[in-house]
């Protein structure tokens, strides 16, 4: 499975939105789009089209860059808003465990993904609580490899472990 992650730009939708059209994508390709722009036409769109195509795609709640950072309340509730959803939650964990438990609760999301630095630990309590909940299936680290310790503590959880350079 290839995980492309954009910034939810309006050629990158276009030409996913067009991949899954022709039927392209479903099977190999699984995007995670961190929304940089403050409208959400172009996301919209690529739902429903998502949505007619079976082709899911992760959407950051919490994006770090661009003219969403720091509204993650305004993407759940475009989320929730969905009336058929191809988006599966992803948040972005950087010592933020209570805000995105709170968040995932509150909003009943599941399936989620969270995306981690290299540097987190099986050891980070904050880490731990948010992955022994079963609101999380996969989680995204950069370099994987690179921490046995905490690939191991996430196989025995039953988790998704996705490698990518963030």
């Amino acid at each position: 499975m290839y995980y492309p992650y954009l910034r939810a730009r309006q050629f990158e939708l276009i030409a996913l939105r067009e991949l899954s059209i022709g039927g392209l994508s479903q099977k190999n390709v699984l995007p995670i789009f961190e929304p940089v722009k403050g409208s959400s036409n172009n996301l919209r769109l690529a739902n429903k089209i998502f949505f007619e195509n079976s082709q899911k795609a992760y959407l950051i709640f919490n994006p770090l860059v661009g003219e969403l950072k720091g509204k993650t309340e305004q993407l759940v509730t475009f989320y929730l808003e969905l009336e058929d959803k191809s988006f599966i939650p992803a948040f972005h964990y950087r010592n933020n465990s209570s805000e995105i438990l709170a968040c995932v609760a509150t909003n009943k999301l599941e399936n989620c993904l969270l995306i981690c630095e290299s540097e987190t630990s099986s050891e980070d309590q904050g880490f731990i609580n948010l992955m022994e909940t079963e609101y999380f299936t996969s989680v995204s680290i950069e370099n994987p490899d690179g921490n046995r310790s905490l690939k191991r503590y996430l196989f025995t959880l039953g988790k998704e472990v996705i490698g990518l350079p963030i």
